[in-house]
């Protein structure tokens, strides 16, 4: 636990270094802007609100192909399982019985293991995403911060739309 806890910090901190030298040495921005106008830019130029619907979709697509294939998904599986019995179980209890508040400890004892298993992908998404959300957020500072569907920005519409999408490629790819 600790160990994927320290790799998981030092990525976060590799992704705080890059964000701090965005405007402050040019060469990250260039090298981002560089990869992603010619390829995601063009998406958005042919028409912005499908092209970020698209470029969403496939994120979230990839995003999920990462979590299900860097994570024991039996492990995940077995854990929300018995999470979900021991629910039925305890709601026969009192909250004070003694049963319950065993089942309660070994739920407590469950965190630690369903969170290690689950911060794993992080470590090999955080930093491009961080990339990302940069080149994004100068993208549409240039297109004078649209609107999609009328509504949000591209902070919100990606929050929104990358929830959706998730739920749907999970659901398609068996992801726990």
């Amino acid at each position: 636990m600790k160990k994927v806890f320290l790799v998981l910090i030092g990525v976060m901190l590799f992704g705080i270094f890059f964000n701090a030298l965005w405007d402050k040495a040019p060469i990250v921005k260039t090298i981002v802007h560089g990869a992603l106008d010619p390829t995601l830019g063009a998406l958005l130029n042919l028409n912005i609100a499908i092209g970020y619907v698209v470029i969403i979709a496939v994120l979230q697509f990839l995003l999920t192909l990462i979590q299900k294939y860097t994570t024991d998904q039996e492990a995940l599986k077995k854990i929300r399982d018995d999470q979900k019995a021991m629910q039925i179980e305890l709601k026969k209890y009192a909250p004070n019985d003694p049963k319950a508040i065993e089942m309660h400890k070994q739920q407590l004892a469950d965190i630690p293991k369903n969170f290690e298993l689950a911060l794993k992908p992080i470590i090999y998404t955080a930093l491009p995403i961080i990339l990302l959300f940069r080149w994004f957020a100068d993208t549409f500072k240039a297109l004078n911060d649209p609107k999609f569907f009328g509504l949000m920005g591209w902070f919100g519409t990606y929050f929104v739309l990358s929830i959706i999408f998730s739920i749907i490629f999970r659901k398609i790819l068996k992801v726990h």
